[in-house]
């Protein structure tokens, strides 16, 4: 009925060896997305540039890349936060969805991070969960389900609703 592939790895540590910078998608675990690339390779481009102007065709000569890398993106966010992703609007059925976001009054915080779109969900009707909680209370249950810790949990309560 559907077929899907998506090979996830973890982020490199760091996106230098052996004199190769690495940039955009291809250190990260996922789509930087398109902005974030651009930024990626505008950025990388010009650390380059710069290392070879100063003679530093080294880590040495692209470490403000580096340092960039860094912050922006495994310091930036914990990567596993991707996990919550795929599953968020498999767990809620429609009816909770519809719901949940009619609370939502404001615009929610931009991103390029798609992978964010849950903690921001969550910000969001944090001032509404004893509201949740009293009004429709699987939904709650659900909101605090979703954490990166709780991934085995959330897995079983998808092939339960697949299943039932």
């Amino acid at each position: 009925m559907r077929s899907y592939v998506y090979s996830l790895w973890s982020p490199v540590s760091e996106p230098f060896k052996d004199n190769v910078l690495l940039v955009g998608d291809a250190p990260w675990f996922a789509e930087a997305e398109i902005t974030g690339s651009m930024m990626c390779g505008w950025k990388a481009a010009h650390a380059v540039t710069l290392a070879l102007r100063d003679n530093k065709p080294d880590r040495e000569g692209v470490l403000s890349y580096l340092e960039w890398w860094r912050k922006s993106f495994p310091e930036h966010d914990d990567y596993r936060n991707m996990f919550l992703f795929f599953p968020f609007t498999l767990i809620f059925s429609q009816e909770e969805l519809i719901y949940l976001y009619n609370l939502i009054t404001r615009p929610l915080r931009t991103t390029i991070n798609p992978f964010l779109t849950v903690s921001l969900f969550k910000e969001a009707l944090a001032p509404s969960m004893s509201r949740i909680e009293r009004e429709m209370p699987t939904a709650g249950e659900k909101i605090r389900l979703l954490d990166v810790n709780n991934i085995d949990t959330i897995l079983r309560e998808i092939k339960r609703r697949r299943e039932g």
